[in-house]
């Protein structure tokens, strides 16, 4: 393993600056030495004695955790790891998981106190990936940050945006794109479909529209659209509907928030 550090002392303060690379990885880290004692003497005056005395122990402690913070899995593991020590209050260890991926995604515990989901979400939501459905998504992100095997197994994964009516029937009803890719979406049924909305907040107002003018309800959405527009007041509407959700109240969420939802899923179907 090849790595790269630097070393610097500042005298009048008594501090040992440490900055390591490797590769695309950095740790700056910084002690607090007693300039009166024998090892900040032998230290500040011998540059020699500072990489046999500190630097060896520095980089040896430090040389298995360079190791594994290159490992994806080995990351994401012990990320939430550290999560469910703020998530551990949460009884259920299916909702515990689903808020740990959620904060996971978007960096921010938080996020903890604005999740809300109805009571029979996460039965729902299992039962129909296991059976397998569409899982209809309203933009590209969310689609691409679906990986989970089980779920590309079980299900497909539907993203009508680009589908070549989008256009003429935005124009003609005055609406978004996103929101008539909803509308086409509706046209191959709903009650079959798990709606995932992590970017349109006219995505969601329009299923919403679909729900209540058709009467047909989906099994379940997971709706948590950002922005400052709109997406406050979708998902209030969402979470009055009568439909099983999760959400994010106010204006935070966004794709790899909708996606890392639907992708716990796929880890807890074999559970």
């Amino acid at each position: 393993m090849n790595i790269e550090y630097t070393l610097d002392i500042t005298s009048e303060e008594g501090l040992l600056s440490v900055s390591v690379r490797n590769g695309s990885f950095i740790i700056n880290k910084e002690y607090k030495i007693n300039m009166d004692s024998d090892l900040f003497r032998k230290i500040a005056g011998d540059a020699k004695s500072i990489n046999n005395s500190i630097s060896s122990h520095i980089l040896n402690s430090w040389a298995e955790h360079l190791k594994e913070w290159a490992d994806p899995e080995k990351i994401e593991e012990e990320s939430i790891n550290i999560i469910e020590t703020v998530t551990e209050s949460i009884e259920n260890a299916r909702e515990r998981y689903l808020f740990s991926k959620i904060v996971h995604a978007a960096g921010d515990f938080r996020l903890i106190d604005l999740i809300r989901m109805s009571p029979g979400f996460v039965d729902t939501v299992a039962e129909k990936l296991r059976d397998g459905c569409r899982i209809v998504v309203d933009a590209k992100m969310v689609k691409a940050g679906i990986y989970n095997k089980n779920l590309l197994d079980r299900c497909r994964i539907m993203y009508y945006g680009d589908d070549e009516r989008v256009d003429r029937i935005s124009k003609q009803m005055g609406i978004t794109k996103s929101a008539s890719a909803m509308r086409i979406a509706s046209e191959d049924g709903v009650r079959d479909a798990i709606f995932v909305i992590g970017n349109a907040p006219t995505a969601l107002i329009e299923l919403l529209n679909i729900v209540r003018d058709t009467k047909e309800k989906p099994p379940a959405v997971i709706g948590v659209p950002v922005g400052f527009v709109q997406a406050a007041r979708a998902k209030y509407s969402l979470v009055s509907s009568g439909i099983d959700y999760l959400t994010i109240l106010g204006s935070r969420g966004g794709s790899p928030i909708a996606a890392s939802v639907i992708n716990a899923f796929g880890v807890m179907l074999d559970w």
